[in-house]
């Protein structure tokens, strides 16, 4: 059906679901709060639809370029994100302010959006689009497993989804890893928050954009796991909330590096006229890393604050171990040709 259309309506509906959060929380009717997130999650696709635009007019030397100005969008918005919510909530600040109006003010920028999509961004899939409708809404639950089932694609999806397991299980829990651990305050989680999606955006501007003139995104990712699985352990030792700063700024780093590069290789997997699919199925799976781990770790993570940490470097290192065969395989056939 296009990207352009379908970008216009995930948008549209992401205006719809924050609105719908926004009235959940100012008559705090939790139901309606989560009814608006579950719903806003269905309008996710439109990430799958940025990467596959971006696929749609990238050579392969730009193609990492271009996948890293995801990502750094995100991390600028997670470093900004928590302190500007912060001040809206707070009903010191003025009087229209108070815990809805994050909401408002997002959904605000969500049709912002919508608007700048309608006027600046142009259809991408240059092959015909197609008209048929839609037989089976449910058939994306069996092209994820007939994906699965494909040789080629199969290890490069859990180098994705362990990969970016270990992302998420560290952003969920070092917040409540420093309250236990160095008994902050919640205004102190934000920042530490703010000092996070900086790392993101700091990453992806210039580490992962500048290491893509010298290694290749293998490589890149190679080295991005095994620096991620020794962070996560050494802040494990972190004597204070100021070294937890500093490690979490490297250990997203390596975070930055790694994400692109695991979506870049699962991207080359994939033929251009099937860069849609493959994307739409890149980011289920990360979905799947964020609420599948974290789930696990969740109901356990109250025996040791520590848990979480050793299971976000111990999903580093399995991607690692599983990459690497594979890189070699790569250099070898390389040599070969």
């Amino acid at each position: 059906y296009g990207r352009r259309k379908l970008l216009i309506i995930a948008l549209f509906g992401t205006v719809a679901t924050l609105t719908l959060c926004a009235f959940g929380v100012s008559s705090v009717s939790l139901i309606t709060l989560l009814l608006g997130r579950f719903l806003g999650g269905l309008m996710a696709g439109n990430m799958t639809l940025a990467y596959a635009s971006l696929a749609d007019f990238s050579s392969p030397e730009e193609k990492v370029r271009n996948f890293a100005l995801i990502p750094l969008a995100t991390g600028f918005g997670f470093a900004c994100g928590p302190y500007v919510a912060g001040v809206l909530a707070n009903p010191d600040t003025g009087y229209l302010a108070g815990p809805a109006l994050p909401f408002f003010v997002a959904a605000l920028f969500s049709l912002l959006n919508v608007l700048l999509v309608i006027w600046k961004f142009p259809e991408t899939l240059t092959r015909a689009i197609q008209k048929s409708t839609i037989k089976n809404y449910f058939s994306g639950f069996s092209k994820l497993s007939k994906v699965f089932q494909r040789a080629p694609v199969r290890p490069y999806l859990w180098v994705l989804f362990l990969m970016i397991s270990s992302n998420f299980l560290f952003v969920q829990f070092v917040g409540p890893f420093a309250i236990e651990k160095f008994h902050i305050s919640v205004t102190e989680v934000g920042y530490l928050y703010a000092t996070i999606g900086i790392a993101v955006a700091l990453g992806h501007l210039f580490l992962t954009r500048g290491l893509a003139a010298y290694l290749s995104s293998e490589i890149a990712l190679l080295w991005s796991l095994l620096f991620l699985a020794a962070f996560l352990i050494a802040l494990l030792f972190a004597p204070n909330i100021v070294t937890l700063h500093c490690g979490s700024f490297l250990v997203m780093l390596a975070c930055a590096v790694g994400y692109t590069n695991s979506m870049i290789l699962v991207s080359n997997q994939a033929p251009k006229e099937q860069q849609g699919e493959i994307m739409g199925v890149a980011v289920s799976i990360q979905s799947l890393s964020e609420f599948l781990p974290a789930v696990l770790i969740g109901c356990i993570t109250g025996l040791s604050e520590n848990l979480s940490f050793l299971a976000a470097a111990l999903c580093a290192m399995v991607s690692y171990l599983i990459l690497y065969p594979l890189t070699k395989k790569v250099s070898h056939s390389q040599r070969e040709q």
